[in-house]
């Protein structure tokens, strides 16, 4: 059986520890969505040189703006993050599986 996160769970998220690792990734985007200048969301999925590393990010405001003028189809996107460590607890069988969530620090277009 695979956890995932649904509404039910989400109130048993836990934040086991302060991010206190930082990670840099590069990867190449396969698609990414802009929601517009008034939202200044941006999802962006990427192809990892590490199969290992996340493959889907949201970028908001500044990080958006940073390459929401040349991102593209085929870009390649270098992406620095800290890693937050979370318990997710499945209510129906009380078992947990550690997580990772990234949060972003900065985002660049690799020339």
């Amino acid at each position: 059986m695979q956890l995932t996160e649904t509404p039910r769970c989400a109130n048993i998220l836990h934040t086991m520890n302060d991010p206190t690792e930082q990670r840099t990734i590069r990867g190449t985007v396969q698609f990414f969505w802009d929601s517009g200048d008034d939202e200044r969301h941006l999802l962006v999925n990427i192809e990892p040189e590490s199969h290992h590393d996340p493959d889907a990010w949201e970028l908001w405001d500044e990080h958006r703006d940073a390459v929401i003028a040349e991102i593209a189809e085929g870009t390649e996107l270098e992406i620095t993050y800290l890693v937050h460590h979370h318990e997710i607890v499945d209510p129906d069988s009380a078992t947990t599986i550690d997580s990772e969530r990234p949060r972003v620090e900065s985002v660049r277009i690799v020339k």
